[in-house]
């Protein structure tokens, strides 16, 4: 153990007690070490060449270092991935449902609905609305799908009819310079009939009845870029069908 050196002041008055008494000194007066003020103390011996000093003095603590804080490391939220929910009735060629899917596979087809809170949709920038068109008993009908802006975040909306959940491919038309099967913008209304014919014009997406189809949505533009610049972006929707005589 390495020994420190250090200097212990003392009255004169009292070192000669010290010496000169064979017992303990009483006394009651100040100690300074290495120039500095250490206290007082109450008693003094000295036995065989060792001094003890009794007293109370305030420069002996052990000096304790300031306690540095470690830095706060905020905690890392990692979410869960969307698991997309799975459409038994999907066409087994559309493969692996995409990531991100907010589904509405359960709708009945002739069942309208108009916007209201009931059916307003936030989706995130890469997520992908799919309203199921259930068409399963080949039935020839025929509506319209529309999208409202809400007094939220909102941003330009892609809607396609597609095979396929989750696609953003709309499905070919005869029609080579205009898709009546996609549509891009603010609030607007796509058409859809499983009729050939009815209701007559270029602005239907005709669809074959023996196929099952969704509408899917998604905040992208014309060419495929995000126009959701919030975490969030909503929309609501009116949905209407009737059935062909």
């Amino acid at each position: 153990m390495k020994k420190s050196k250090f200097s212990v002041s003392l009255s004169g008055s009292l070192i000669a007690a010290v010496f000169l008494s064979a017992g303990p000194v009483v006394a009651a007066s100040e100690v300074t070490i290495n120039g500095s003020a250490c206290g007082s103390y109450q008693s003094l011996t000295l036995d065989s060449g060792k001094l003890t000093l009794i007293g109370d003095f305030n420069c002996l603590a052990a000096t304790v270092p300031p306690v540095t804080e470690p830095p706060v490391v905020p905690p890392v939220v990692i979410e869960p991935p969307v698991i997309p929910p799975v459409d038994s009735g999907a066409p087994a060629e559309c493969g692996v449902t995409p990531q991100g899917i907010v589904a509405n596979y359960s709708h009945p087809i002739l069942s309208s609905m108009t916007g209201s809170s009931t059916n307003t949709i936030g989706l995130k920038p890469d997520q992908i609305y799919s309203f199921k068109l259930n068409n399963t008993d080949n039935m020839r009908a025929y509506g319209s799908f529309s999208t409202i802006s809400v007094l939220k975040a909102s941003g330009v909306r892609n809607i396609v009819v597609s095979e396929c959940p989750g696609d953003m491919k709309p499905i070919p038309q005869n029609n080579q310079t205009y898709n009546a099967c996609e549509f891009v913008g603010g609030e607007g209304r796509l058409n859809w009939s499983f009729s050939e014919t009815i209701p007559g014009g270029l602005s239907n997406c005709r669809l074959d009845p023996s196929k099952q189809y969704y509408i899917n949505i998604k905040h992208q533009d014309s060419r495929g870029e995000k126009s959701c610049k919030a975490a969030e972006c909503f929309f609501s929707y009116d949905y209407n069908a009737r059935k062909l005589k």
